[in-house]
């Protein structure tokens, strides 16, 4: 009809294709449907100032087979492609090639990645990714599963990324000359990469070592001494070796040590809060300078399979203000740790707050207590009745 305006008869038909649709799949649970319908893609998509963008809702959008669409100048910033089929993408012809808070999970690439820009990407569960970083900005917080890398990363900012399940990751630390040197690995998950270089001048809190080897195969060696920080704190040492003892104050929060080896420091490096929520198997502390380990509080901490975990009280009865104080343990499993040998049971007791909340081998420390108590006066109660049986022998 000419008094009418073609491009609005076009836009109103979109607008009610699209109501219809949404209609019909709301309550839809079959497998995707495949449509043929003249222009599809303006159906699904519409044009902003910023890329196209899904004009229908992603729970309706899952349930269209988008084997046949074209994706070319989407905006896929913020966007979960979870539980789409037959996606297909150029990632070079998205919009401004970037990739940002995006799930890509069931998405197949149909090239390789070049000078895209990747922040908070997630790959689990696509294919055909192929990432040469030397072309690409790897920006943080992407998990790298099921992407095969063409290079080695020599310039990124690779905090909280993750690189399990990924192939030919190699990570070249402290490169001289490039832009932004890899020396900064706050939580990054180093699981299936390759490291070249040393760790000296870095910062390592948070970042999970199990399964990373350097390029001869072997695992991964740090010189505690030698980091930017000794904040170790959530770090996964799983496979790593220390090569010498720490002589820095050291924070240990919430780390895992176990399946380490050569982890030594001494008792007075320690600062408040350094041993809260770690587990400690595979750690020597070197009580020499103070005896022990000396603090007024520790959380949650596993001494499982350290050494020389000898625990002092802040305590003191002959000091009047070191007697009103007690140190506290909470909710921590002490097996393999001690106490000093002057400290008998009920000076134990008294010493320290929070017993109750512990576990020894197993069973909660005032379980553990009580079974001592009970050995100790079946034994003494042997001696007492040999004593008493040698006085009536006697008499």
């Amino acid at each position: 009809m000419e008094f009418l305006n073609e491009e609005t008869v076009k836009k109103e038909r979109i607008k009610r294709i699209r109501e219809y649709l949404t209609s019909k799949l709301e309550k839809y649970e079959g497998e995707p449907i495949k449509l043929d319908v003249d222009n599809l893609e303006k159906v699904l998509f519409y044009e902003s100032t910023n890329g196209k963008r899904f004009a229908i809702d992603r729970k309706i959008a899952r349930k269209i087979d988008m084997s046949d669409v074209c994706f070319d100048g989407m905006n896929v910033c913020g966007f979960n492609f979870t539980g789409f089929k037959g996606v297909k993408i150029n990632p070079n012809r998205v919009y401004e090639r970037k990739f940002s808070d995006t799930n890509l999970a069931g998405v197949e690439f149909t090239e390789e990645f070049n000078n895209c820009s990747l922040n908070d990407v997630s790959f689990a569960g696509s294919k055909g990714a192929f990432i040469n970083p030397s072309k690409n900005t790897i920006l943080r917080s992407d998990v790298f599963t099921d992407v095969m890398f063409m290079g080695a990363i020599t310039s990124a900012d690779i905090t909280y990324c993750n690189f399990a399940g990924s192939k030919n990751a190699v990570i070249s630390l402290n490169v001289p000359g490039v832009q932004q040197p890899i020396n900064v690995l706050y939580g990054a998950t180093l699981t299936d990469a390759t490291i070249v270089g040393s760790f000296d001048g870095c910062s390592i809190r948070g970042v999970n070592f199990k399964g990373a080897k350097n390029e001869n195969g072997e695992n991964i060696r740090i010189n505690l001494n030698e980091l930017a920080s000794s904040d170790l704190s959530n770090c996964v040492f799983d496979g790593v070796e220390f090569t010498e003892p720490s002589k820095r104050f050291t924070i240990m929060t919430g780390a895992d040590f176990t399946g380490s080896k050569g982890f030594n420091i001494r008792t007075h490096l320690l600062t408040e809060d350094s041993l809260d929520h770690a587990k400690l198997s595979g750690v020597t502390f070197d009580c020499a300078a103070i005896g022990g380990i000396r603090l007024e509080k520790i959380v949650g901490a596993d001494f499982t399979g350290s050494k020389g975990a000898c625990i002092w009280s802040v305590f003191n009865e002959k000091d009047p203000v070191l007697d009103i104080k007690r140190t506290e343990l909470v909710n921590c499993n002490l097996t393999d740790a001690y106490f000093p040998e002057s400290y008998f049971l009920n000076y134990i007791l008294r010493s320290f707050r929070g017993l109750d909340t512990c576990t020894y081998k197993g069973i909660g420390f005032d379980a553990a207590v009580k079974t001592c108590q009970n050995e100790e006066r079946e034994t003494l109660g042997k001696v007492y009745t040999k004593i008493d049986n040698a006085i009536k022998k006697a008499e």
